[in-house]
């Protein structure tokens, strides 16, 4: 029997609409009308009070979290935000029954092949609606039936998230001026069964850039691996799911990169958390801001035209983000030996997703900066990375620079440019790095069941461990 198709439940497809939509029509003459639109919106699911007029104070007060946008010529004046840039948001929410009118979406399961298009034109109508509180008009387990989670700005304005909200005035200004062009291609991918024998693959190691001084967000390339969490929310909470360890402007690394690109806010909606085996592609997603900083001291820099990416006849940018959570529990041995394989394969199936060789690719510290279970083994995920890039013959540019240090010397590069200097003096392959890791995990285990003590696992230094493997 096959599997149920589960698709998402349009707010306005329900009998409650064409009440909701009066108050979606109400006039906007000040920040407290939004306030009353959300609130008829949302209510009875959840109880908000003025706080997008609150956040709004706090955008005007130029507070300390905020660098002038050379751009757009600093914040915008609420007089251009309340007559010209909230009527256009109310009109792209309005036109969301229009937009997809023919249009049922699915939900990507979990373990499943599939794939979603959007037009970038529907994303923004979504990320609108989301602006008002369309998606939390109903329970969340009707909108997504359990499966995926309703797109909610809810808690952004709750917890006065400026950074975000920068991001956001900031990418509505830029599709009222500049209508988007081409699709979002969301895929989701599993690692399935054709997993290669990495003890036999002797292809050379690829090229490899080490870069230190440059931000992954920053690279022009046609694919680029970057970490999420499992639920992808990049931020949002939303409603009752708030999450206070996450919260505030403690911003990671995951809600940088969608503050960054605002339109992969729209994949938790459609899409199932990540599983053991699978990963999300994402091509088309344009990078609307810089930021500067990271964590508390992350701040939204200025405004950024992505034109210099190359686009499909339709305008689609030719960019692919592959979105992957890190598998292996940091710190635990698991990390070392199971989990490795699987975080191994994760890659492999995140980086063959165009199903296309030599394509230059951008990677990095994966798995680091998100908040989920501490930090996982920098040298263990370059190894992964490198590996599996060499098996595709893909050239690499590895951001090895850990963002959070900010200014503080990360020992971390120096080790990486040394361990590929070493390796390619030895002219190690794909099978050689793979075996001598292979026994490197054995003596961990070993180690492990000989001693009654507790071993460090943060102690060990892979890269000088593997690196004497391969030279015997």
């Amino acid at each position: 029997m096959s599997e149920q198709t589960v698709y998402i439940n349009y707010p306005w497809l329900n009998s409650i609409w064409d009440e909701k939509i009066l108050a979606l029509k109400h006039r906007i003459i000040d920040y407290g009308d939004v306030d009353k639109i959300i609130k008829y919106m949302v209510e009875p699911h959840y109880k908000v009070g003025n706080d997008f007029s609150n956040i709004l104070i706090q955008y005007h007060a130029h507070d300390n979290n905020f660098i002038t946008n050379s751009t757009a010529g600093g914040r915008f004046p609420k007089k251009f935000i309340i007559s010209e840039l909230l009527p256009f948001i109310q009109k792209l929410a309005l036109s969301l029954p229009t937009a997809f009118a023919n249009t049922r979406i699915k939900i990507l399961k979990s373990g499943k092949n599939c794939r979603l298009v959007l037009s970038r034109m529907q994303v923004a109508c979504l990320l609108a609606g989301a602006f008002f509180g369309v998606f939390d008009s109903l329970p969340p387990n009707e909108i997504c039936e359990g499966y995926g989670k309703p797109l909610s700005f809810l808690s952004i304005w709750k917890r006065s998230d400026m950074f975000i909200l920068d991001s956001i005035i900031y990418y509505f200004t830029r599709i009222m001026n500049q209508n988007p062009r081409g699709d979002l291609i969301i895929k989701r991918l599993t690692v399935g069964e054709n997993i290669p024998q990495w003890d036999k693959i002797h292809s050379d190691l690829s090229h490899i850039r080490i870069i230190d001084k440059s931000d992954i967000l920053n690279t022009k390339l046609p694919l680029v691996l970057h970490g999420v969490s499992k639920n992808m929310c990049g931020g949002l909470y939303g409603g009752k799911n708030d999450n206070p360890t996450l919260s505030g402007r403690n911003h990671h690394a995951e809600e940088i990169l969608f503050a960054c690109f605002p339109e992969l806010y729209i994949v938790s909606m459609f899409c199932e958390p990540l599983g053991e085996a699978d990963i999300l592609s994402v091509m088309g997603a344009e990078k609307f801001i810089t930021h500067q900083g990271f964590g508390n001291n992350v701040k939204f820099y200025q405004g950024y035209n992505d034109e210099t990416v190359p686009r499909s006849e339709n305008g689609t940018i030719i960019r692919t983000f592959v979105l992957a959570d890190v598998v292996s529990v940091p710190g635990q041995y698991t990390e070392f030996t199971d989990g490795f394989i699987k975080d191994l394969n994760k890659v492999l199936c995140g980086l063959n997703c165009l199903k296309t060789r030599k394509i230059p690719v951008a990677c990095g510290l994966w798995g680091s900066n998100l908040h989920i279970n501490g930090e996982p083994n920098k040298h263990l995920k370059f190894i992964q990375q490198y590996m599996v890039a060499s098996l595709l013959e893909s050239p690499v540019s590895y951001y090895a620079f850990d963002v959070s240090l900010q200014n503080e010397i990360d020992p971390f590069v120096a080790e990486a440019v040394e361990f590929v200097s070493k390796l390619n003096k030895t002219r190690c392959t794909v099978n050689d790095l793979y075996n001598a890791y292979v026994v490197l995990y054995n003596e961990i285990q070993r180690d492990i069941l000989n001693t009654y003590l507790t071993i460090d696992l943060n102690t060990i230094n892979v890269f000088k461990r593997v690196l004497d493997l391969v030279a015997k």
